[in-house]
């Protein structure tokens, strides 16, 4: 089985974003808190709403990175890891 990219999550709020599960959003910015910023495309993997304690309900879309370059899974990783550092 192929390894899979990984991904992140949108948290669209107003339900402004038009998307279905397979969606693309092909030319998104990644602004990293330490400065980083990656050009990526996102593919839709799933889509859900939950109901805050508030009743609002926003929409949660789980994406894929879509054919991630090695560049940007390097630089994802070694983000990753400097939370990881700071949190433990």
């Amino acid at each position: 089985m192929k390894p899979r990219g990984g991904g992140l999550a949108l948290v669209d709020e107003g339900h402004v974003l038009k998307c279905i599960i397979g969606s693309m959003f092909s030319d998104c910015t990644l602004y990293l808190p330490d400065s980083t910023t990656l050009k990526t495309a996102l593919q839709v993997k799933n889509l859900c709403e939950r109901a805050n304690p508030d009743g609002l309900a926003p929409r949660r879309i789980g994406c894929l990175f879509y054919r991630p370059s090695p560049m940007l899974t390097d630089k994802i990783q070694r983000y990753i890891i400097k939370l990881e550092a700071v949190r433990w």
